[in-house]
């Protein structure tokens, strides 16, 4: 992207040959270009387009690429509707503004794409106290919500299959084992682990024998303090418990380990309606999570 930058005909543009180019705008692209996070950057009154070799891949490979020394509202023309609001209220008012997980139509790869991203715009001052430009820092999020999404899905179809196995001898522990999402099934009176299935084993870090058989708590002290009240509730009253993107410390592969995790207690009911097990299902969020604030701290003030 260095190099289209340098090669580019800007003397067809309002921003003049580079070597006119004001001591700012030199400065933000030294940032951008050097970074390994994504990021664009519109400038001047037209909002030209500039990005880094790390925000290419976003754009696909049939799309908008290259947009290098468009304005913004040609380069993003089919979600000008979208972003040209925003781009607006922040050189109106001056302030930062930033979205987690907003939905963007996005034309890339020869077709119109739903994709997530979070983002931050952030002003770019001139010696005159105006805005010269807008800095863009952003991740794309798509596939984290596909994968929330899909754990949604499952966790309604584990729901309805759960009901099943109180009306049926279907094979509990076979569903379980075969889930793609990480299920932990406990006695409720007991909370003694009695099916643990390979996805969950990975997101706990442990060996199975560490968990299948074992008091739960035993075998999660370190959360113990957390959710041992939320796990009895479930026991106690038949409700379910959710938690999205909680932050844990867990004792992973036999070391402390900071870890994000949606996951979900849900009770599963005996023919006469009382709580018989409770199964725990999980997905690990930490990268996303990790990302996602890692962005927010490159464009804090």
């Amino acid at each position: 992207m260095a190099e289209r930058i340098r090669t580019y005909d800007w003397s067809s543009t309002s921003l003049g040959p580079i070597d006119r180019w004001p001591g700012n705008l030199r400065t933000t692209l030294s940032i951008l270009l050097n970074s390994s996070f994504p990021m664009f950057l519109f400038w001047g009154e037209d909002l030209i387009c500039f990005y880094n070799d790390a925000f290419r891949p976003s754009l696909g490979v049939d799309g908008k690429h290259p947009m290098v020394g468009k304005k913004g509202s040609d380069g993003w023309a089919d979600i000008w509707h979208i972003i040209g609001k925003l781009l607006d209220d922040v050189r109106a008012t001056g302030k930062a503004v930033d979205f987690n997980n907003l939905l963007v139509p996005f034309f890339r790869n020869g077709q119109t794409e739903d994709t997530y991203w979070t983002f931050s715009y952030s002003p770019i001052l001139g010696d005159q106290g105006g805005i010269d430009g807008i800095f863009v820092t952003c991740v794309e999020t798509t596939e984290k919500v596909h994968t929330l999404q899909n754990l949604a899905e499952s966790e309604t179809r584990l729901i309805r299959i759960l009901d099943q196995v109180r009306d049926s001898e279907l094979d509990l522990r076979n569903v379980v084992l075969h889930a793609p999402i990480g299920i932990c099934i406990l006695d409720a009176a007991t909370l003694v682990a009695e099916t643990v299935n390979s996805s969950f084993i990975e997101v706990a870090g442990r060996p199975l024998d560490a968990i299948a058989g074992k008091y739960y708590w035993d075998a999660f002290a370190e959360a113990r303090p957390y959710y041992e009240d939320a796990l009895a509730g479930v026991a106690r009253d038949g409700k379910a418990f959710h938690a999205d993107e909680v932050e844990l410390m867990l004792i992973r592969h036999g070391a402390p380990e900071r870890v994000f995790v949606t996951f979900v207690y849900a009770p599963i009911f005996d023919l006469a309606g009382h709580v018989k097990k409770i199964a725990i299902w999980v997905h690990e969020n930490t990268t996303h999570v990790s990302t996602r604030r890692r962005l927010q701290e490159a464009v804090r003030p």
